[in-house]
């Protein structure tokens, strides 16, 4: 319940109303839902999280990203997708991640990989991808 009156500002407190807080709970909320925690629902939680990928802080899009691992669907790939071609130092690397998560269970991470590789220049992120192909 501490999770839910978080996400909702029960508490009426300033600090839960910050993106980078809430995108942290997101994410708990998220894992959470694996162990029937279910109180918020997931497209709040996931249109939330996407919502913040435009963020100009940084740190509010790496924790979007985040997040979007947990709540996301497989179609949020494509967002992700753009944003590893962006090849931001620790973005592009995140966004990576956050496909792989989406994907694992559909079996699609190495096709969507070896469509990606040729669109990227970076020389680190390439490797990456290479280990998922």
């Amino acid at each position: 319940m501490l999770f839910h009156e978080m996400w909702t500002n029960k508490f009426n407190d300033e600090i839960y109303t910050l993106p980078i807080v809430k995108l942290n709970l997101v994410y708990l909320l998220g894992q959470a839902k694996w162990f029937d925690y279910d109180v918020v629902p997931n497209d709040e939680l996931r249109t939330y999280a996407l919502l913040q990928l435009v963020s100009q802080d940084l740190m509010a899009v790496s924790a979007a990203i985040s997040a979007l691992s947990i709540v996301g669907q497989p179609q949020d790939t494509d967002v992700l997708r753009e944003i590893a071609l962006t090849e931001r130092k620790g973005i592009s690397e995140k966004s990576l991640w956050a496909i792989v998560m989406l994907l694992e269970h559909h079996n699609k991470v190495s096709s969507f990989m070896v469509e990606l590789l040729p669109h990227i220049k970076r020389d680190s992120l390439r490797t990456i991808i290479k280990s998922y192909i």
